[in-house]
């Protein structure tokens, strides 16, 4: 499952992989622990490697795997929903870079400096995380 059409994980204002990851892991081990199905990050940002030790550098997708079909449905669609997430403050903190005058590079602009940081909106998901470790 890969990021949308037109979303590219290169703006160093705005690292999609720990706000997909959560944190230490949060995220995907909620969707782990919820569903049976193995969650894994992959590609430009992930600090994946495979066997050889190699970095996959494909674009940033989440790789779901389970033997359940039922467990596999469950997870995509919790996966699809935090991409979901991210995308929309991805979006959100673009609107905000480009009112405040930021560059996609982090650079000045009118008063642009370092880029708008928005607020994570993840609620649902820690909720959901502390309520299953409770």
């Amino acid at each position: 499952m890969r990021l949308p059409d037109g979303i590219v994980n290169d703006d160093r204002t705005f690292n999609f992989a720990p706000r997909i990851i959560g944190q230490r892991g949060s995220y995907v081990k909620y969707i782990q622990n919820k569903t049976g199905t193995r969650v894994q990050l992959k590609g430009r940002g992930s600090n994946w490697k495979d066997e050889t030790g190699k970095p996959f550098e494909g674009p940033l997708q989440l790789c779901l795997s389970s033997s359940n079909p039922s467990a596999l449905a469950e997870g995509k669609k919790l996966c699809e929903e935090l991409i979901a997430t991210v995308v929309a403050d991805y979006k959100e903190h673009m609107a905000k870079r480009s009112q405040y005058g930021g560059s996609r590079d982090g650079g000045g602009g009118n008063g642009g400096g370092y880029g708008y940081q928005p607020q994570q909106n993840y609620s649902q998901y820690y909720n959901q995380y502390q309520q299953y470790y409770s």
